[in-house]
């Protein structure tokens, strides 16, 4: 999937994938603070790395990239 900032560039979506919602903040695409930027939604990679902030494998994305890369979207209690 084509990034909003640079389309020449990607997102790393991974197919058939589970992701964890980390939080939701207004970020640039690789996840830089920027109060003026769009809220992003911060999706974790829950498998491997090491938890320093923010990972390798972590996304930021917009509303419509997340319409876009994922197929449906399961809401439950935090998980421990």
């Amino acid at each position: 999937m084509p990034r909003e900032d640079d389309p020449e560039r990607a997102v790393a979506v991974m197919d058939r994938h589970v992701y964890v919602v980390h939080g939701v903040a207004r970020t640039t695409e690789d996840g830089a603070p920027d109060p003026s930027a769009e809220l992003r939604v911060h999706l974790r990679n829950p498998v491997g790395g090491r938890e320093t902030e923010p990972r390798r494998t972590d996304l930021f994305l917009s509303a419509e990239q997340l319409r876009r890369a994922c197929i449906s979207v399961n809401v439950g209690p935090r998980l421990r």
